[in-house]
């Protein structure tokens, strides 16, 4: 799932990969955006790799050059960069990934409820000093 998630990249998905931006949006894939057969195209070959991987008692990163191009000629060099387990977390940059801005994001949320919490809690303990 993370190897999807980098591979999400627009340096990763661009039209070079595929030969051309029309080869992309040609008949085989009526009405679909470039991002999106990219992202499908790529989605079927990281599973390849996967099942590769599963089959073969590898992990992704033990997989040679050749052995990626033989699951799809998407595949380039900078595959090894994109499996880094540090560039899998970074990557995850939606609404509660793991991404470093959306980890700032979330402990920043999470100090304002706390605040709130606290504030309550001590309102509460107020408004129920009598019953001490």
């Amino acid at each position: 799932m993370a190897v999807l998630a980098a591979w999400s990249t627009p340096r990763a998905i661009s039209p070079k990969r595929f030969g051309s931006m029309k080869h992309a949006e040609g008949p085989n894939s009526p009405g679909l955006a470039f991002r999106y057969f990219a992202a499908a195209v790529i989605s079927v070959s990281v599973g390849n790799a996967v099942a590769y991987c599963i089959e073969n008692r590898k992990v992704l990163l033990d997989l040679t050059m050749g052995e990626f191009k033989k699951m799809s000629p998407l595949f380039e060099t900078d595959i090894y960069e994109v499996l880094q387990i540090e560039n899998c977390v970074k990557n995850r940059d939606s609404y509660g990934g793991t991404g470093p801005k959306q980890v700032k994001r979330q402990q920043r949320e999470a100090k304002k409820m706390i605040g709130k919490q606290k504030k309550l809690a001590a309102e509460w303990k107020e408004a129920n000093a009598f019953i001490e």
